[in-house]
């Protein structure tokens, strides 16, 4: 298992405040450019509350693009997708061939994060 897997989604469950709920980390990169934003749900039901990620888990996001592990070649990935729930996480990437140009990141992030959380209200109110 990948260290920075380990590294990123413990970065995720502490920055949440909520280890029983929902949580998603979406994340796009290319050089020297990282968009990464975690969606927390405390229970279902429950409204998902959008956060900018943190400076140290962008880096540490940005750093896995650069390196790679395991079986992700470096920079082959154009977006990310943690998700954690029941103590459990699944990883999804997107490489660049499968991004649609015309879509915009915050167009794309929508979409990620209804297929993730389909009836949910998104409070996007505090950010920071």
């Amino acid at each position: 298992m990948s260290d920075f897997y380990q590294q990123i989604g413990s970065m995720v469950v502490v920055f949440s405040k909520s280890p029983q709920g929902k949580m998603l980390l979406y994340s796009e990169v290319e050089d020297c450019v990282i968009s990464a934003d975690v969606f927390i749900q405390d229970s279902i039901g429950s409204p998902v509350r959008f956060r900018f990620a943190p400076r140290p888990l962008r880096d540490l996001v940005y750093q896995f693009w650069e390196t790679g592990e395991d079986l992700i070649a470096p920079r082959s990935w154009a977006a990310f997708q943690l998700v954690i729930e029941g103590g459990k996480f699944t990883v999804d990437f997107t490489y660049p061939d499968k991004l649609v140009a015309e879509e915009p990141t915050g167009q794309r992030r929508s979409r990620v994060v209804r297929e993730h959380f389909p009836d949910a209200t998104i409070d996007y109110s505090h950010p920071d």
